[in-house]
């Protein structure tokens, strides 16, 4: 064989082997690819019953805050799960670019030692054929790994939406669950305090029992009494008897007064305990609504303080700025009245305001009327501020206003 055959069959086998390698590759993708789709879609549905199942109302009726907790790590575990399938699928995709880079670069490397062996070509165009060859050949691989970029970031992020609905729809479950517990707990002790329990405690059904008992047997006494009296005719009556059956009457009666105060003071002490344990479930109910509301995420307390201490430093600031170009607008008055030979006026306006201040209550309304004319003179003085002529019109109305 020529060296030319040899030459051109070496090229041919290089460039099957390519073929060879890049179909074996494309085969492991297009696996790769299934097993990721196949995994990502059982898991999802698995996620999708989870969720369902956390936002059962009788589910999450029994369930303590700690099941709430374990159903979190339950999600998140979940969630992990998943993000691991995605990134093993990246770590294999960059896994087979890396191994056809290896396997066809040391074929690369065995070609040019069997071309230079063959030497049907000079080293320089030999040099140029696997340039050529290698220039395709990395061409090829970043194109992949950008397409597998592609595809695993669009994963990530598809999967970084997935755990933010995941962990929004747990917290949406809990506050469910904080609102289910919350009228359960109301229902609970509504039933519970119109229930026997309250209504009609053992303690007091036996006491009471007690207290049937005592009066059941007096009556047996008194009846056996009445029996007593009722023998008694004009032939047999003696004052010793008549006596005797009046004592055993009061001893009975004495007996009865000493088993109603007794009945009462019971009750009494029946109803102190009743009252405490009535209490007892009040703060039993308010301890345990407590725990449902303070779940609840409380306000940025320090970002609102930081709005408020700028709204009220704006409020003040702004205030302090207005007075100050009040205070700035009326510098030129005094020009302004001496340019017009006005400064007794002036003088005037400035007795009258002190005036106002020291004046007796009596004497105010006079005065003031003395000042209305004065202020709305200078109001009218087109060489004053526009500001500072609205605050003396302003003042000059409020003073009309009064009188």
């Amino acid at each position: 064989m020529s060296k030319k055959d040899r030459h051109m069959k070496t090229l041919q086998e290089f460039s099957k082997f390519l073929e060879t390698l890049n179909e074996k590759v494309v085969q492991e993708v297009l696996k790769f690819s299934r097993d990721v789709r196949e995994s990502l879609e059982s898991i999802d549905e698995d996620l999708a019953k989870f969720l369902k199942y956390l936002d059962d109302s009788d589910n999450l009726i029994v369930k303590s805050e700690e099941d709430l907790l374990s159903d979190l790590e339950n999600l998140k575990n979940k969630l992990k799960t998943r993000g691991d399938i995605i990134m093993k699928f990246a770590t294999d995709l960059d896994d087979t670019e890396r191994l056809r880079a290896d396997l066809a670069g040391k074929e690369l490397k065995s070609l040019v030692d069997k071309l230079v062996a063959i030497a049907h070509q000079l080293p320089d165009d030999i040099e140029h054929i696997v340039e050529s060859e290698a220039f395709e050949l990395n061409s090829e691989i970043i194109t992949n790994k950008k397409n597998h970029a592609n595809t695993s970031g669009a994963l990530r992020i598809s999967h970084v939406q997935v755990e933010a609905d995941g962990l929004q729809s747990w917290e949406n479950s809990r506050l469910k669950w904080r609102q289910l517990r919350h009228e359960k707990a109301l229902k609970d002790f509504e039933a519970q305090i119109h229930s026997a329990e309250f209504t009609d405690p053992v303690e007091r059904q036996h006491f009471m029992q007690q207290v049937r008992g005592g009066q059941s047997l007096r009556r047996q006494q008194l009846q056996k009494l009445l029996g007593q009296l009722g023998q008694l005719s004009a032939e047999n009556i003696t004052s010793e008897r008549v006596h005797k059956v009046s004592a055993e009457f009061l001893a009975l009666q004495e007996q009865e007064d000493r088993a109603v105060g007794s009945c009462h003071a019971g009750l009494e002490d029946l109803g102190i305990q009743h009252k405490a344990r009535v209490a007892q479930r009040v703060e039993a109910l308010r301890a345990e609504l407590h725990a449902y509301g303070a779940l609840q995420q409380e306000p940025d307390l320090a970002a609102i303080s930081r709005s408020l201490s700028a709204a009220v430093t704006e409020a003040l600031v702004g205030d302090m700025l207005r007075r100050l170009q009040q205070i700035n607008a009326g510098f030129p008055l005094r020009g302004v009245m001496q340019e017009r030979g006005r400064l007794g006026q002036l003088d005037k306006l400035r007795a009258l305001v002190t005036k106002t201040r020291t004046a007796p209550r009596a004497e105010v309304a006079q005065v003031l009327r003395a000042l209305l004319p004065e202020l709305q003179d200078l109001a009218e003085l087109p060489q004053l501020a526009d500001d500072f002529r609205a605050s003396l019109a302003a003042v000059a109305g409020e003073i009309a206003a009064e009188l």
